[in-house]
């Protein structure tokens, strides 16, 4: 799914009155929820197409995004249930404390494992 297309969604369903007419609490329940995980989830799917990743340079765009999703707790645990990669790099890099790539800063190894087991 597009980015763009994805923000128009939300956008909508933000405008619609039924939304509206929610407290606020109960809209950012649902948009931490249940929107928030998914809008990341969807741009680390496009991320991962990008050249950068693919050749898996040490400094790519998943690098930079990967703070944020460990960041928020239910953005990786949605990860965590819904990208295997993400599970094994994850289990690997903070629950272990190994790196695959030893060379590699901390952030760097764990974006280059996610790619090594996308692409290799």
């Amino acid at each position: 799914m597009e980015i763009q297309s994805l923000i128009e969604d939300i956008e909508y369903l933000l405008l619609e009155d039924r939304i509206q007419k929610l407290p606020y609490d109960i809209c950012l329940k649902i948009y931490k929820e249940y929107l928030e995980p998914r809008i990341f989830y969807n741009l680390y799917k496009s991320i991962i197409l990008k050249k950068e990743c693919i050749n898996m340079q040490p400094n790519n765009h998943i690098t930079r995004i990967l703070p944020i999703i460990l960041s928020k707790h239910l953005v990786k645990k949605y990860f965590y249930e819904n990208s295997l990669e993400f599970k094994w790099s994850y289990d690997l890099h903070k629950i272990n404390k190994n790196k695959l790539f030893i060379h590699y800063k901390n952030g760097n190894s764990f974006s280059c494992t996610i790619l090594h087991y996308i692409y290799h």
